[in-house]
């Protein structure tokens, strides 16, 4: 390989390592190898929540006029404290018309995981139906 290659290669890797850390927040969905750059939505049949990359906002919205609205939850787990996750905010949904919209910084220093449930909030971070707990889904591990 020449010179040329290899430094060819060495600034094309350097180029990359610097474009991975100035991204904006990525979150690693069901089935995807790799996280993609984006806002994420989790939807049950009841509602949705959604994470908002521009601001760092979260949005929670009740489908149904049920009188039971949706619960969602923002967990956190630190790459330093071996804690396991913890539930950082919660926010809920139902009663009125349009969607509640609350702020959380989200950092690059552990994972994020969001929860939805209809009619109680979330226990844990990764409820879904199949846990049998009602219906329940959670999205998959991001950071920034």
């Amino acid at each position: 390989m020449s010179a040329l290659t290899r430094t060819a290669a060495a600034g094309t890797a350097a180029i990359a390592l610097l474009g991975a850390s100035i991204s904006p927040a990525a979150a690693l969905e069901a089935g995807e190898d790799y996280a993609t750059l984006s806002n994420k939505t989790i939807s049950i049949v009841e509602g949705s929540m959604t994470f908002i990359d521009d601001g760092d906002v979260f949005q929670i919205c009740d489908n149904l006029a049920d009188g039971k609205g949706v619960y969602g939850a923002l967990w956190y787990n630190s790459y330093i404290y071996t804690d396991g996750y913890q539930r950082v905010m919660t926010l809920s949904d139902g009663g009125d018309s349009g969607c509640d919209k609350t702020p959380h910084n989200i950092g690059n220093g552990g994972s994020y995981v969001m929860t939805i449930c209809w009619g109680r909030y979330p226990t844990n971070p990764f409820e879904s139906t199949v846990t049998g707990n009602g219906p329940c889904t959670h999205s998959g591990e991001f950071n920034e």
